[in-house]
């Protein structure tokens, strides 16, 4: 599982490079709704927040993610923020309620139940990791990301029977995806 750290940061960098794209995301979720200065002041430390992940500076990134927890604790983005910079500075178990706390709020998302699992490895808690891992596939198994996640992930834990079958479905998506046409024909 040596790997896994740099999967981990791979994704979590991943997810913070797409501020914009957490917001979509979490649009129509129960988004919380901003005040003009608020909302300014958000962006302004949701950027900053991200340049710092980026840059690998996560000390930084965390006074930013904190100023975000502080204008809207339930906002995803700020959620993510702080599990980016806590994970970046290797502090999984400080990260682990925030997890959490997104898992909660948003539980039928698949990708922060992956992100969740990717902490809890970390950790060493397998048998909770896979719970998830099963629940972010049950959520969305037609999901190329998803699978292809999961098969990156179950390569890391040495199961490469689990890590062939996510492959598989993942490529059969994709071709579905990329010739939709095709895929009902004999």
């Amino acid at each position: 599982m040596k790997h896994l750290g740099l999967t981990l940061m791979l994704s979590l960098l991943a997810l913070s490079a797409i501020g914009t794209g957490i917001l979509a995301l979490a649009h129509g979720k129960g988004q919380v709704k901003l005040n003009e200065t608020l909302s300014a002041e958000f962006e302004r430390q949701q950027q900053a927040a991200e340049d710092f992940i980026a840059n690998g500076r996560y000390n930084l990134a965390e006074q930013s993610a904190r100023q975000l927890c502080s204008i809207a604790p339930d906002h995803p983005s700020a959620i993510l923020a702080m599990i980016g910079a806590l994970c970046g500075q290797k502090r999984y178990r400080e990260a682990l309620p925030y997890c959490e706390k997104i898992i909660d709020r948003f539980p039928r998302d698949a990708s922060y139940r992956i992100h969740h699992a990717l902490v809890l490895l970390k950790l060493e808690k397998t048998d909770e990791a896979l719970e998830e891992l099963d629940q972010a596939w049950k959520i969305s198994p037609g999901s190329i990301f998803v699978n292809l996640k999961l098969a990156e992930i179950y390569d890391e834990m040495w199961r490469f029977d689990q890590a062939a079958r996510h492959r598989f479905l993942a490529s059969l998506l994709n071709g579905i995806a990329e010739h939709p046409g095709e895929a009902h024909t004999p």
